[in-house]
């Protein structure tokens, strides 16, 4: 898959969330937008996987994050909805480390017959 850098405008985005508010739902631009700023995240993260399917999980729960977030953004102060937004795919980046990867890898099953209670 390559990846194509686009730089998502602030004042762009922002307008766009703002009109999806009002709609009730997420136009297609504003899909287009996140799913721009959820790629250009993750190109930084992507060498700290153990495969390529850990990359794309965590990229989709970060997309999963950024997308959702969009009706609760407050516009009224910083860069609007880029900064509202972007820190909840960093958050979702976040989540797939903290949580997925934990239960993936590192998940032990504990018994009453593997303890030692000598």
């Amino acid at each position: 898959m390559e990846i194509i850098k686009y730089k998502v405008d602030p004042v762009e985005l922002t307008y766009e969330i703002k009109l999806s508010q009002g709609k009730g739902f997420l136009t297609k631009r504003a899909e287009f937008l996140i799913i721009q700023m959820t790629k250009n995240l993750m190109t930084m993260k992507h060498n700290q996987f153990k495969n390529k399917e850990d990359a794309e999980d965590c990229e989709m729960t970060a997309l999963w994050s950024g997308l959702r977030s969009y009706s609760t953004a407050d516009l009224s102060f910083g860069r609007g909805a880029f900064s509202y937004i972007s820190e909840n795919i960093k958050r979702g980046i976040y989540y797939y480390f903290s949580v997925e990867t934990k239960s993936k890898y590192y998940n032990k099953n504990i018994s009453l017959s593997n303890l030692n209670f000598g």
